[in-house]
């Protein structure tokens, strides 16, 4: 069956609407759970003005750094669950499709920001892309962009 639960957040209000499931899985079949962060650089890199590339790797850290207590403080939430947490650089498909490719055993969980028309042109779709091209299952909740607002 399943070997662990791969929860990738991105510190949206709207990706954190899949905890209740994923932790409601994770209990009953006693799964361990990593939570998965991705810091975009193609995303910085390309909202930064070229005067301000010089502190690129400080914004970096610094997303790194939120990326991390973010994590922390969601993994408290899975109290009596195995939780690990990781960070890392990249573009978010890739990233969580290649954590996925490290247990065959993965069982993915994540919400989608439900983008759709010019949004999801412009912007794409992570969700969409984990569920075409991951190796093993994907659970997608749908939570209307609207939600983060709150």
């Amino acid at each position: 069956m399943y070997s662990r639960i791969l929860l990738p957040l991105d510190g949206s209000k709207t990706a954190e609407k899949v905890l209740p499931f994923a932790r409601l899985l994770a209990r009953t079949l006693k799964l361990p759970v990593q939570l998965l962060e991705v810091v975009d650089i193609s995303a910085a890199t390309a909202h930064i003005v070229t005067d301000k590339a010089r502190y690129l790797d400080a914004i970096i850290a610094e997303g790194e750094r939120a990326s991390r207590e973010h994590l922390a403080e969601v993994a408290v939430t899975f109290a009596g669950l195995h939780v690990t947490c990781k960070v890392e650089r990249g573009r978010p498909a890739e990233s969580i499709i290649e954590n996925a490719e490290a247990d065959a055993g993965t069982l993915i969980t994540m919400a989608t920001h439900g983008r759709s028309g010019i949004n999801r042109w412009m912007m794409g779709s992570v969700a969409e892309k984990v569920v075409r091209l991951a190796p093993c299952p994907v659970l997608v909740t749908h939570s209307a962009e609207e939600d983060d607002a709150g």
